[in-house]
């Protein structure tokens, strides 16, 4: 997965977690706010996952972007 899909993958994540949360405060049928827990819970970890892999392609695209100019001023 390329950086531009993990960067929407992580927008997806984070706007599913935060409506979970908000639709979770409206609702009052406990067993769908369990279901929509679980659901928000399992959204926090592949967002979790998917974080340092974001930072790390941000870091290598940075060092290269550093090297074309470093190359540009020779």
């Amino acid at each position: 997965m390329g950086i531009d899909e993990l960067r929407d993958r992580y927008d997806e994540l984070d706007n599913i977690i935060s409506s979970i949360r908000i639709l979770t405060k409206e609702i009052k049928d406990k067993d769908y706010i369990e279901k929509l827990e679980i659901i928000e819970f399992e959204a926090q970890d592949e967002l979790d996952e998917i974080t340092p892999r974001i930072e790390q392609l941000e870091e290598e695209e940075e060092k290269e972007l550093e090297n074309e100019y470093n190359r540009e001023r020779i």
